[in-house]
């Protein structure tokens, strides 16, 4: 009777090495030899950096599950271009500087890919955190509100506090004033921004 334990042996580990080539080192050599692109026009490297205080705010970002609702990964279709997430489809390059990848699944609210060039005001997204509705109205998105501190207001009103609609009603003589949270997250969703052109994904010209 013929021992067979030696070629058995030799398929395994044939068929181990082949998996881990095309599961683990071929993305490697994809994705771990991304560069920064130098931008024709403004001679700047792209992606950009983010600052301290965004990369504490994706951190917020993930600790509230945003990526449940929301998608960081524009696509090359009829629906990202009528809505305006993107004139371009995200690639590897462009989470370069991301702490995390935020790719999400589900599209209950927007894509977020482009968020901080299409809505450049903190303010807005100070506001949109706090009360969603106010801003999109039928939103299904919760309110961020524990990000936020109610403050009696002693004297003058605070430069940092919120400038909400009348309809939402604040305790008179209190003003909202947004924690070190909500301004971490507020500068990751600012800093989220692919308006650039990459080789791999050049901007759709309208």
């Amino acid at each position: 009777m013929k021992n067979n334990s030696i070629p058995s042996f030799v398929t395994i580990i044939f068929f181990f090495l082949l998996g881990w080539l095309l599961l683990i080192w071929t993305p490697y050599l994809q994705f771990g030899s991304q560069k920064l692109h130098e931008d024709q026009e403004s001679g700047d490297l792209v992606p950009r950096p983010l600052s301290g205080l965004a990369i504490r705010g994706s951190k917020i970002y993930e600790e509230n599950g945003c990526a449940t609702c929301h998608t960081q990964q524009a696509r090359n279709s009829n629906e990202d271009k009528v809505q305006g997430y993107s004139k371009r489809a995200s690639v590897a390059r462009d989470f370069f500087y991301q702490p995390a990848t935020f790719a999400g699944m589900n599209r209950f609210g927007p894509d977020l890919t482009n968020v901080g060039s299409r809505k450049k005001s903190a303010e807005w997204h100070h506001q949109h955190l706090f009360a969603p509705q106010t801003l999109s109205p039928g939103s299904i998105m919760p309110s961020y509100q524990f990000l936020y501190e109610k403050r009696k207001i002693v004297g003058q009103h605070s430069g940092e506090a919120l400038k909400l609609p009348s309809s939402v009603l604040i305790e008179e003589g209190y003003e909202v004033i947004p924690s070190e949270q909500a301004k971490a997250l507020v500068a990751y969703l600012l800093s989220l921004d692919q308006s650039y052109s990459l080789p791999e994904s050049p901007l759709i010209e309208e």
